[in-house]
């Protein structure tokens, strides 16, 4: 598989996947230029140059755009039950202490904060002690993955960064 895909500082780059699959908003494979495992974000591929056609969903460049949720607008009462629309969010892999902070954080700037992953899982924030079976259920599901060092950023600009 061939695309262009858009980092998240705006470069342009393309890319080629051999053995690759794909999971929820996700394409994964061995990158030809790095050779090695990557993992891509279909919403950050502009254009799919050869191999689109076997995808099982549609890819973004041909349909409505799989675009990340925007950044919640700050409310009370995040608590009890969300309301449609409101981004749930679980923090993996963090002590005690920082997870605290972090879901104090999400709450404010209007997250729903979960305790595990569910199937309407929005985000899964990352730290250092994440474990590999989260991770890849969120994946399958088409959660979007981001770190804790990036989530500050995501909360302030509403910019999803992607690990490279």
């Amino acid at each position: 598989m061939k695309f262009i895909y858009q980092k998240y500082l705006g470069e342009f780059q393309e890319y080629e996947l051999v053995n690759w699959s794909e999971s929820g908003n996700y394409i994964q494979g061995v990158c030809t230029r790095a050779r090695m495992f990557r993992t891509f974000r279909k919403d950050r591929v502009t254009k799919y140059l050869q191999g689109s056609e076997n995808l099982l969903e549609n890819p973004v460049a041909t349909s409505a755009p799989c675009l990340p949720p925007k950044r919640p607008i700050p409310s009370e009462n995040r608590r009890d039950s969300p309301p449609p629309g409101v981004p749930k969010i679980l923090f993996t892999g963090f002590s005690k202490n920082k997870r605290d902070e972090l879901e104090q954080c999400a709450w404010a700037a209007g997250f729903y904060v979960r305790k595990d992953v569910t199937k309407d899982l929005t985000f899964l924030c990352t730290g250092p002690n994440a474990g590999p079976v989260k991770i890849e259920k969120s994946r399958t599901q088409g959660t979007y993955i981001i770190s804790g060092n990036h989530f500050a950023t995501f909360i302030e600009t509403g910019e999803l960064i992607d690990e490279e």
